[in-house]
C-alpha cells in the first residue's frame, strides 16, 4: 500500500476488499472479523453502547479499541490513495446509516464519512441510499451523521452517474427543509438541482412561510432560484437580505478525488479538437463543481435549452431564442460560451442575473470580512473567473466595482495580487478625483510597504492602467472624461517613478518597471496625441547614470525620448507640455554621448544635468589623471558603450586588416584617432567613427542611442529626423 498521502498507484494492484483480506478485515453490518498479529480471531464490536465495548470500555488501553480504530485508519488512508470501488462504498455507507444501536462511534464515523472518495461515478442507488437516511426517526442516523452525509453528496455532485436521480427525488428533498440541521446543505443542493419544471406554487408557498420563520441566507439563495423561473416575482418585496453564495463543501476533497480520477482513467476530458468557444468547458479547477454533465439535460416537454446543454455554433444559433441561463452557470463567467452569450444580447435579463449574483456573492465575503472572519475560499476562484470575464469584455462589471471600493480596505496587499491589480486595471473612467479616492488610495496604503517590490508592482499597475486607457483614447468615441484621466495619472504616476529610484536600490526590476512605464506613455503619445505630464527630470538623469552599466536601459532610455520627441512635434503648440524641460533632457543627453560635454549647463535648454556648477572642479580634483569629466560618459568612455565602441573599431580593422599596421589600442578620441592614422591604422575621422559605432550598435538590438541622435543632432544617421534640433523647435548642430 502507498504511504500514507502519497499519489496514489497509477495501477492499483487490488480493490479494497483484497486489501481488507490481507489485514484479516472484513465490515459486515455493526462487527468487524479480524485476526490479530498471532493470528486469534478476535471479533470487534464497533457499536459503542454494547456489553462487549462497554466492558472493554473499562480498560483504560482497550486493545480492541485501539484495534477498531486501527482499520478505520487502514480504511481511510486506502480510500485516500486509490478510491472505494462501488460495493466496498456501499458497505461503508450502509455502516455510517446503520440505526442509532448499531452505529460506529462518532469519531470513527466522520473519518470515514470524509474518507468516502469513490474511485468512479456515483450510481443512483448509493444517493438514494444516502437520501433515505435523512430525516427524523428513530431508524435513522444521528442528526451529525446526516449533515455530514448530506455534505458527501455535495461533495460528488460532479461525479454522479446521473444527476438526474436528484430530480427525481427533489419533493424528498424539499420536503426536509423545516429540518434546521440540514437546511443550509439542502438549499446548497436544491439551487443545483432546480429546473422550471420544479417550480410550483404550493412549493413558493412553502417557502414563503419557511422564510417568515427563518430568515437565513440558505433560504433567500434558494428563493432568488426561484425567481429566476417566474416572470413576476411572487415573493414581492417580502423576501430581502444578503443570500448565500454557495461554493464547494470541501475544496481539499474535490482536488483529491480529482487525482484519484485521472490515476483511474475515470475522467472526461475535452480534446484539443473538441474545445471550442461555443461548448461549456470543463475544467479541472476548484470551481468544477458548478458544471455537470448535460446529457438528456433539456426540460422534457419545454422548448427551453440550458446553456451548458450547447454543444457548438450551429446548435446555439438553432436555439438562441430558447436559451436560459440555469444557476449553475452563473458563477462561471469565464466561461467563453456565456461571453458571447451576452455579447449577442438576445437575454438582457441573463446578464443582470449575473449580475445580481456577483453582488450577493461579494455581499457576503464583505459582510464575513468585516466580522473580522476569514473570506471563503471560493473568492479566489469567483475572482479568477471574472478576470477572464473582464479580460474578454474590457468592462469590470458593476457588482466587481462596488466591491473593490470596499474590499481595498480589508485587503493585505499580498493575497492574490496579481488578480486585484489586473480587474482593478479595467475600473471604469471617471473624474480623477473619485478614482483616486475611491481605487486607488486605499490600494497605495494596502499595497505598499516599504519596500521596492511593493513600490515596482504599484508602478507595474499604473503602467497597465494607462496602456488599458490608451486603448480608450483610441475609440471611435472616446469618453470625454479620459484625456482629463490620463494626464492625472501620468502626473500621479511620474511622482512614483521618482519615488522608486530615489528610495531603494537601483535592480533590473525596479529599472525594468520605469522604462516600461514611459514607454507606456510614449505609446500614448505617438498613438493619442493629448497633454498629458512630463517625465520628472530628476527621474532621466537618474536613469542615465543609475543605468550606467546597463546597455538595455540606456537604449530603452534613449529611444523612448526619441519616441517622446518625435510625438510632440506632432501636436498643436498650445498642447505641447513644458517644451523647455523636455529639451533639456535631450540637450543634456546629447552632451553626454555625442559631444562630449557632459553637465556643460551653457548650452541653449542645457541643464547640466541638474549638476551644481560649483561641483564639477570638486569632483575634477579626485580623479586628476583621469579624462575630463566631460568625456567620461561619451560613445568611447560610457560604462555600458566603451566595450561595445571598441568592439565596433575593431570589426572595421578586421575588414582592413591588409591594409593597416597597427590598431587602436583604446579608448578612442579624437586626438588619438588622428594619431592612428599618421601611424598607419584606420584611417577614420571622429565624426565617422561615432556613426560607425552608432550603426554597429543599431545592427544588433542597440537601436535607442541612435533614433535619439539622429532625431535631435543635424544630419546624423543618414539625415533620419531632419535637422530638428536638440528639441522641439531648437538646433544643436552635428557637434
Amino acid at each position: 500500500m502507498p504511504t500514507q498521502r502519497e499519489h496514489p498507484d497509477r495501477n492499483p494492484t487490488g480493490s479494497l476488499e483484497k486489501r481488507m483480506a490481507d489485514l484479516g478485515l472484513i465490515v459486515h453490518g455493526r462487527r468487524i472479523a479480524c485476526s490479530n498479529h498471532a493470528g486469534q480471531d478476535l471479533a470487534v464490536d464497533l457499536n459503542p453502547g454494547s456489553t462487549a465495548s462497554k466492558q472493554a470500555g473499562s480498560s483504560k488501553q482497550d486493545p480492541l479499541q485501539l484495534q477498531t480504530e486501527l482499520y478505520v485508519d487502514t480504511i481511510c488512508d486506502y480510500a485516500h490513495q486509490n478510491g472505494l470501488s462501488a460495493p466496498t462504498l456501499r458497505q461503508l455507507l450502509d455502516t455510517v446509516t446503520l440505526s442509532t444501536s448499531f452505529r460506529l462511534s462518532r469519531p470513527n464515523s466522520i473519518k470515514i464519512i470524509k474518507s468516502l472518495y469513490p474511485a468512479s461515478k456515483v450510481s443512483s442507488e448509493l444517493v438514494c441510499l444516502v437520501i433515505s437516511s435523512l430525516g427524523p426517526g428513530k431508524a435513522k442516523p444521528a442528526a451529525w451523521v446526516q449533515s455530514s452525509l448530506l455534505k458527501w453528496i455535495l461533495m460528488v455532485y460532479h461525479v454522479l452517474e446521473d444527476s438526474s436521480i436528484l430530480s427525481n427525488l427533489y419533493s424528498v428533498i424539499f420536503n426536509m427543509l423545516d429540518m434546521p440541521n440540514l437546511r443550509p446543505n439542502l438549499c446548497h443542493l436544491l439551487t443545483m438541482v432546480t429546473k422550471r419544471k420544479h417550480v410550483k406554487l404550493f412549493r413558493i408557498q412553502s417557502l414563503k412561510e419557511l422564510f417568515s420563520k427563518h430568515r437565513e441566507p440558505a433560504l433567500i439563495a434558494l428563493i432568488r432560484v426561484y425567481e429566476n423561473y417566474c416572470a413576476n416575482s411572487p415573493f414581492g418585496e417580502t423576501v430581502k437580505g444578503r443570500a448565500s453564495a454557495f461554493a464547494h463543501p470541501d475544496a481539499a476533497f474535490y482536488e483529491r478525488l480529482q487525482i484519484i480520477h485521472q490515476a483511474n482513467g475515470s475522467e472526461t476530458r475535452l480534446t484539443g479538437c473538441e474545445s471550442s468557444s461555443f461548448k461549456v468547458v470543463r475544467r479541472d479547477t476548484k470551481n468544477s463543481h458548478i458544471f455537470r454533465d448535460t446529457e438528456n439535460e433539456r426540460p422534457k416537454h419545454e422548448s427551453t435549452v440550458f446553456l451548458e446543454a450547447i454543444n457548438g455554433v450551429d446548435d446555439l444559433i438553432e436555439n438562441l431564442e430558447n436559451i436560459e441561463l440555469s444557476p449553475r452557470m452563473i458563477p462561471a463567467i469565464d466561461e467563453p460560451l456565456l461571453q458571447r452569450y451576452f455579447e449577442l444580447g438576445s437575454n438582457k435579463h441573463a446578464k443582470t442575473r449575473t449580475y445580481q449574483w456577483l453582488a450577493s456573492f461579494f455581499e457576503d465575503q464583505l459582510t464575513k470580512m468585516e466580522e473580522k472572519k476569514a473570506a471563503s475560499r471560493a473568492l479566489v476562484d469567483v475572482l479568477r473567473n471574472l478576470q477572464g470575464y473582464t479580460r474578454y469584455t474590457k468592462t469590470l462589471p458593476d457588482p466587481a466595482e462596488s466591491f473593490f471600493a470596499r474590499y481595498l480596505t480589508h485587503w493585505n496587499g499580498k493575497h492574490n495580487r496579481d488578480v486585484v491589480l489586473d480587474l482593478l486595471s479595467y475600473v471604469s473612467i471617471r473624474p480623477w478625483e473619485d478614482l483616486h479616492a475611491s481605487y486607488f488610495k486605499p490600494l497605495e496604503s494596502t499595497l505598499l510597504d516599504n519596500t521596492a517590490e511593493s513600490t515596482t508592482a504599484l508602478l507595474e499597475f499604473y503602467t497597465t492602467l494607462l496602456r488599458r486607457w490608451t486603448a480608450r483614447l483610441l475609440a471611435p468615441r472616446p469618453d470625454p472624461r479620459t484625456a482629463p484621466a490620463v494626464k492625472a495619472l501620468t502626473g500621479h504616476a511620474s511622482v512614483l517613478t521618482l519615488s522608486l529610484l530615489c528610495s531603494y536600490a537601483a535592480t533590473a526590476s525596479t529599472l525594468a518597471a520605469t522604462l516600461s512605464y514611459y514607454e507606456a506613455m510614449s505609446d500614448l503619445l505617438a498613438q493619442a496625441p493629448v497633454p498629458m505630464a512630463t517625465p520628472e527630470p530628476l527621474t532621466i538623469y537618474l536613469m542615465t547614470f543609475v543605468a550606467a552599466s546597463s546597455v538595455a536601459t540606456l537604449s530603452g532610455l534613449c529611444g523612448m525620448l526619441a519616441r517622446q520627441k518625435v510625438a510632440i512635434e506632432t501636436m498643436a503648440a498650445e498642447a505641447r507640455p513644458h517644451i523647455t524641460t523636455f529639451n533639456g533632457f535631450l540637450m543634456d543627453i546629447c552632451n553626454l554621448l555625442w559631444r562630449s560635454r557632459a553637465f556643460n549647463a551653457t548650452d541653449t535648454n542645457a541643464c547640466g544635468c541638474l549638476l551644481p556648477s560649483p561641483l564639477l572642479p570638486l569632483l575634477e580634483s579626485h580623479y586628476p589623471s583621469a579624462p575630463p569629466l566631460s568625456a567620461r560618459f561619451s560613445l568611447s568612455s560610457h560604462p555600458a558603450l566603451a566595450g561595445l565602441s571598441i568592439a565596433a573599431l575593431r570589426a572595421l580593422e578586421d575588414e582592413r586588416v591588409d591594409s593597416i599596421r597597427i590598431r587602436h589600442a583604446g579608448p578612442v578620441g579624437q586626438k588619438s584617432l588622428a594619431a592612428l592614422a599618421d601611424e598607419g591604422g584606420v584611417r577614420l575621422d571622429w565624426k565617422e567613427y561615432r556613426l560607425r559605432v552608432l550603426g554597429w550598435l543599431a545592427e544588433r538590438g542597440v537601436e535607442g542611442v541612435g533614433a535619439l541622435m539622429g532625431c535631435t543632432m543635424k544630419g546624423l544617421m543618414g539625415g533620419k529626423g531632419e535637422a530638428n534640433g536638440n528639441g522641439v523647435g531648437g538646433g544643436a548642430g552635428a557637434g
